[in-house]
């Protein structure tokens, strides 16, 4: 009988812990001015989701959508850090303009946020795509964050990195950099790990608005639309305490409605 206990006790402390819960997550829904709408479930972080923004400076947001990049404002990625925590590799974001691993709850937690969303992967990492995921995230860690080439993402000029010439024929993933932008860390930690393809990911090309609706004004990135297989459409993230709450509609004329 005390064997019997001993095995038991054994084969608890081996499991793998219970998966945490942050929040919960709306009715998925590839929108970004949809309402949060149930059933809404918990959620439980895991590496590779994808994590959306929008700022509640009401001026950056209208910059975006002036410049034809539109919202979301910022993007990160769920990695595991080397403790073993689940954390948010992010370009910029919350003020700090450097690349680092926001640890999860104060990501989800942080000041400044007028919505959250979070694309979840379909299927779970593999453990080498989770492990590389994880080494691109501790190689960037502290690396800078470019101002020039966040500026250069807004415009379609010919010759910039949106532009058809160079997204094409240059662009193509650069593994770790010096400074990064936030959707273009994305992009480059999953084409590193695998989990999308190199040979058609642009991560210099690639918007937040991009990796949030499949679907862009770059015609290169329509074609080949770095999320469309493998994660779900975006559920809107709400904290445990928080009541049912919409995403603010955008304009509905002009150039600001573009890529609906």
């Amino acid at each position: 009988m005390a064997g019997f206990v001993w095995m038991l006790l054994a084969a608890t402390l081996s499991a793998d812990p219970a998966p945490m819960s942050l929040g919960r997550l709306a009715r998925p829904d590839s929108s970004v001015q949809t309402a949060a709408v149930g059933p809404f479930t918990p959620y439980s972080p895991a590496v590779g989701d994808v994590v959306f923004s929008l700022t509640e400076n009401r001026k950056i947001a209208l910059l975006y959508r002036f410049v034809l990049v539109g919202i979301p404002t910022h993007a990160g990625i769920v990695v595991r850090s080397p403790d073993g925590a689940l954390g948010v590799l992010e370009a910029g974001g919350g003020g700090e303009f450097r690349t680092r691993t926001t640890p999860i709850a104060a990501r989800f937690s942080r000041a400044g946020d007028r919505t959250v969303w979070v694309r979840r992967r379909a299927t779970p990492l593999t453990a080498e795509q989770e492990g590389r995921l994880n080494t691109f995230a501790t190689l960037s860690e502290n690396a800078g964050y470019s101002k020039l080439r966040a500026f250069d993402l807004a415009f379609l000029s010919p010759h910039g990195p949106r532009g058809p010439v160079r997204t094409f024929f240059d662009g193509k993933p650069k593994g770790v950099r010096n400074d990064s932008v936030c959707s273009e860390i994305i992009v480059e930690a999953l084409a590193y790990a695998g989990v999308i393809d190199a040979e058609t990911a642009r991560p210099s090309a690639t918007a937040p608005r991009d990796l949030f609706l499949d679907r862009s004004l770059n015609l290169y990135l329509r074609r080949h639309p770095p999320l469309a297989c493998g994660w779900l459409p975006p559920s809107i993230w709400l904290p445990d305490a928080a009541p049912c709450c919409c995403v603010k509609p955008e304009p509905k004329c002009g150039l600001l409605r573009f890529g609906r």
